[in-house]
């Protein structure tokens, strides 16, 4: 089941996330050689902020607490933003879930950074558009796939948040 919240963080907690990641021009993105899964022939930037249990960037935002907060999350998976450079077409990519075997009831967030004309995409067909500040919320064992934007927004870019929610 998907659900859908728009204007998911407040109008100043956004303002600051959508600074410090996409235009203060301090963060730092890497290069990497894969979309949905290795070997896909795509890449994109990236940032992990947090996996095996601690921060791996000196980017905290505050230990994540506005999404453990507005989530109710027991335990953040992992966290990472996603950064696609726009394309003539819209290019889908893979199917994917985006931690194996995950535990029960997990939960993948994508929070939207930026508005353009790429969505992600469900196994039902159902596509969500890439909306500033619109959160899409998933089971993690639900395949999806990202997409690049052809639009005039130079880049496609969210955070991908997968936890386990408190019971």
């Amino acid at each position: 089941m998907l659900e859908i919240k728009d204007n998911f963080l407040s109008k100043d907690d956004f303002s600051d996330l959508e600074y410090i990641v996409l235009k203060w021009g301090q963060f730092p993105w890497y290069l990497n050689h894969s979309v949905s899964y290795a070997g896909d022939g795509y890449v994109q930037f990236t940032h992990l902020m947090y996996k095996d249990k601690k921060f791996q960037s000196s980017f905290t935002l505050g230990g994540l607490d506005i999404f453990k907060d507005k989530l109710n999350i027991k335990e953040i998976v992992r966290a990472k933003f996603n950064l696609l450079y726009r394309t003539e077409k819209i290019q889908e990519h893979g199917m994917h879930i985006d931690i194996e075997k995950p535990a029960d009831k997990s939960k993948t967030a994508v929070l939207y950074l930026n508005t353009n004309n790429g969505y992600t995409k469900f196994e039902s067909g159902e596509k969500i558009t890439s909306v500033a500040n619109r959160l899409v919320l998933f089971d993690a064992t639900m395949p999806h796939a990202g997409t690049t934007n052809s639009c005039k927004q130079p880049y496609r870019a969210v955070l991908n948040l997968n936890y386990i929610p408190k019971e």
